[in-house]
């Protein structure tokens, strides 16, 4: 679009209506010098009137634009790249850009990446993302031997899980461990729960309970040797001591 000019005859203006020659530019790379056309209303005292007009197109910054993010990623082990979409900027069909920052390999929060527009776009846009935790599971618990002491508690001495990636471990905690009688004769499995320790940062536990098979054993009676017996004794009417 031609946006203004006037033409004057010996001080007078010219009524008339511009027009370009052989069409105007579009993109930032048209930008150069056009040909315009003067088309006069009297075209009987006036004849059409042409000169080049340097025509420069700015990139639309596109700082206010949204940036529309692609599939949400979860942690799995590898180096994975946060897609974006598109890019809506009002009045625009189809922006072209660059994205930086968007290469990650640990799950968080707290990631952001870089839009740069390119071609007939210029500025950035920001946009925060999640890399979410991978879900694990537990499918074992591994419980210390114990011998009657009276009381239910359990020690814990190693969990596996399921939804682990590589060679990936991760550390826990006990939050609770016990079986289910303090009798060596009916306790037969270890209730309690897990967690992941606090650094753990890839990885969520959503169910921490488990229960394992396990049992008590008798506790020995801490007799080593048999009591020497007693002779020579003589009926007194009264009760004697039978073990020296």
């Amino acid at each position: 679009e031609l946006l203004s000019a006037s033409v004057a005859f010996e001080g007078s203006p010219v009524a008339g209506s511009w027009s370009w020659k052989n069409g105007s530019p579009t993109h930032v790379i048209d930008s150069g010098s056009y040909a315009a056309v003067f088309t006069p209303e009297d075209q009987t005292n006036f004849t059409t009137a042409e000169c080049m007009v340097k025509v420069t197109v700015e990139p639309r910054d596109i700082s206010d634009a949204a940036v529309m993010l692609g599939s949400w990623l979860s942690y799995n082990g590898t180096e994975q790249t946060q897609r974006v979409s598109y890019v809506i900027l009002e009045g625009y069909d189809d922006v072209t850009y660059t994205v930086k920052d968007n290469i990650i390999t640990n799950a968080g929060e707290d990631y952001e990446l870089t839009v740069t527009g390119t071609g007939d776009f210029t500025g950035s846009a920001k946009q925060r993302f999640t890399v979410g935790r991978a879900p694990l599971t537990i499918t074992g618990v591994a419980i210390a031997p114990k011998s009657y002491d009276g009381s239910r508690s359990a020690t814990v001495t190693g969990v596996t899980f399921d939804g682990l990636y590589n060679d990936d471990t991760v550390a826990y905690t006990v939050v609770s461990a016990l079986y289910d009688s303090a009798d060596a004769d009916k306790a037969s499995k270890v209730t309690g729960e897990i967690a992941l320790a606090e650094g753990v940062i890839n990885y969520k536990l959503e169910d921490g309970s488990f229960s394992a098979d396990a049992s008590i054993a008798e506790a020995a009676s801490g007799v080593t040797t048999a009591p020497a017996k007693r002779e020579g004794l003589i009926y007194t009417g009264k009760a004697q001591e039978l073990i020296t």
